[in-house]
């Protein structure tokens, strides 16, 4: 590996045309997503996208046929006509029922968007407008709901008392990134509120919808394993922030702390069918606390199926051997039952004192390069690293293909890239970096 160009105004998540041979990201100080040649780095168009206070990671989109990049804009979303001119996106619908931190996804011409109010909406590709809504398409209307989001006030009513002040997002509905499923369906999932009273602790639902329609293929339904809601775990203190990945025809959901790493949480990778029963479930650290799968973009699913992803750091000791965290790890191809050991992971050969100072590799999630053959990852302690899918670490799990030291100085979150030959990752104090990788 070897760093290529760097823009250093580029912060943001990373999405690739691989059409236009471009790459989409925000410049988040300034508030703009950036068309940048992938070849050389220079911005070739920029459009106005402005943000909310609490939107920390904005993800583009990008059409399958190249020709549409969309993107959340607080509690909106903005559609771009890729080649157009700039500076303001092609159009921006109207304003939704809370703040959008989920990634769209397009389906044919439908954007389907989620909002922190646990809302799910369908509008136009071509010009933003409603596609399907509740009754008339006002711009309190949604298309379905998945429940009741969770306030911050509920929140820190619960009986534990462990989680207050802790969590950056309220309400707390849909945050992570929507993702089509085999069968069609787009699926959702969010946090939903149980009750009104300090015992009523919240509950995570998937739910289903047709892009073309709007109508419910799934209900409502709770995906939280059981031995997340049962002691020492506090679900109160889980949250679901992880890209959603399909695989195996089934859904993958990640699972990690509140902002603040507060109670006692783990980290969870849970699938579960399109008909929405636990498949099974694989427990990041069930011998200590902490080890989030929460980076924004989700993981990796390779040509057998094996789904992976990374993990953020521990807190506490797991007595001996390992607990999994600050890595990578392959989620078992076929789960069943509930798992606390992985078919393989990797951990940086410093991975317990990167554990001790908050440095985690989890903050940004592994990327597929050489031809599904190798995974591309770097997080918050700003080393890189290049993995091969059939050993990750090696025989002693801390040895990867490829490192390199000191590429950035802040952290990488969101969302990596890749394009040919080549992998593309954000530095929060540096910028866009291309790396070439060999």
């Amino acid at each position: 590996m070897a760093l290529g160009w760097n823009l250093p105004s580029v912060d943001g998540p990373i999405a690739a045309d691989s059409t236009n041979n471009a790459l989409w990201a925000m410049d988040k100080g300034a508030q703009k997503l950036d068309e940048v040649n992938a070849a050389n780095g220079a911005v070739e168009h920029a459009y106005n996208v402005p943000l909310d206070s609490s939107e920390h990671f904005p993800t583009p989109a990008v059409s399958s046929n190249g020709q549409w990049v969309v993107i959340e804009s607080a509690d909106s979303v903005v559609g771009i006509q890729t080649g157009s001119a700039g500076p303001n996106p092609t159009w921006k619908s109207a304003t939704l029922d809370g703040i959008v931190q989920s990634r769209p996804v397009i389906v044919n011409n439908v954007v389907v968007v989620a909002t922190e109010n646990d809302s799910v909406y369908g509008l136009s590709l071509a010009t933003g407008a409603f596609v399907w809504t509740t009754t008339d398409g006002t711009t309190s209307d949604h298309g379905q709901t998945l429940g009741t989001p969770e306030s911050q006030a509920q929140n820190n009513s619960l009986d534990s008392g462990a989680v207050n002040g802790c969590g950056d997002i309220w309400p707390l509905g849909i945050t992570s990134n929507l993702v089509v499923a085999p069968n069609g369906s787009v699926y959702a999932v969010g946090e939903a509120q149980t009750g009104t009273t300090n015992t009523d602790k919240p509950d995570f639902k998937m739910m289903a919808v047709n892009p073309a329609d709007g109508s419910v293929t799934l209900a409502p339904t709770s995906i939280a394993p059981t031995s997340m809601k049962t002691a020492p775990v506090q679900i109160e203190a889980e949250q679901q922030r992880a890209g959603l990945l399909t695989a195996n025809n089934d859904i993958y959901i990640g699972f990690g702390g509140l902002a603040g790493d507060c109670g006692t949480y783990h980290g969870y990778d849970v699938a579960v069918s399109q008909a929405g029963s636990i498949v099974g479930d694989l427990e990041v650290t069930a011998n200590s606390n902490a080890g989030a799968i929460w980076a924004t973009a989700g993981g990796a699913v390779d040509g057998a199926n094996n789904v992976y992803v990374s993990t953020g750091n521990g807190q506490g000791s797991p007595g001996t051997g390992t607990d999994y965290s600050d890595g990578v790890i392959d989620v078992p191809p076929s789960m069943s039952g509930e798992l606390t050991a992985p078919t393989n992971y990797f951990q940086p050969l410093e991975w317990q004192s990167d554990n001790n100072a908050d440095a985690d590799l989890g903050s940004n999630g592994p990327v597929l390069v050489a031809n599904g053959t190798k995974l591309f990852i770097i997080g918050k302690q700003h080393n890189a690293f290049l993995l091969s899918t059939s050993s990750l670490g090696g025989s002693n799990h801390e040895t990867p293909l490829g490192r390199l030291n000191g590429v950035c100085s802040g952290v990488s979150d969101g969302q990596n890239a890749t394009l040919g030959s080549s992998a593309y990752f954000n530095c929060s104090s540096a910028g866009m970096w291309q790396v070439t990788l060999s």
